[in-house]
């Protein structure tokens, strides 16, 4: 399922008000990105956590993720930087272990794939951005969430439309 949004970080906005967490929740963050893939957190009243970079990576490893994760911990954002996908396995295993949702951020990774999956298709949910700088571009600004789950899909469609009774 895939619902647009005006922008990539609006995107992420939709994902974690679409996971209804509660105030003071954790979510764990990307070591490298931009305001739009950390303001989306405190926004829904949630605190970032940032992980650590994989050495020799711009993206966050298993081990950097498991060393931030707390018992208040909900949800993390794995961005695939640069088009190189970061280690999800072991991220999603690690986050299966820990009841925590994984959310790809593939601003900057439209068409990468992880061992023959494309990135976007692997964690719960995805979030695209199409600005006018992407690979991808749909204008000045754009913004798409990706998701296999169909409750999530219409969760995200609610919010994203201000809480309009979808479904």
């Amino acid at each position: 399922f895939v619902h647009t949004v005006n922008s990539g970080t609006s995107a992420l906005y939709a994902v974690i008000g679409a996971l209804n967490l509660d105030a003071g929740s954790e979510i764990v963050a990307p070591p490298i990105t931009d305001a739009g893939g950390i303001m989306p957190i405190p926004l829904m009243n949630a605190i970032p956590i940032i992980a650590d970079a994989y050495p020799g990576s711009h993206n966050m490893g298993p081990d950097q993720f498991r060393e931030v994760l707390s018992p208040r911990t909900r949800a993390v954002v794995v961005a695939h930087i640069g088009g190189n996908p970061a280690d999800l396995d072991p991220i999603i295993d690690i986050a299966r272990e820990h009841k925590v949702v994984v959310i790809e951020d593939c601003a900057q990774a439209h068409g990468s794939t992880y061992k023959g999956g494309q990135c976007g298709a692997i964690g719960d949910l995805s979030t695209f951005s199409t600005m006018f700088g992407k690979h991808h571009a749909t204008g000045g600004q754009g913004g798409l969430v990706f998701t296999r789950n169909e409750e999530m899909n219409w969760r995200v469609k609610r919010f994203a439309d201000r809480g309009k009774p979808y479904n």
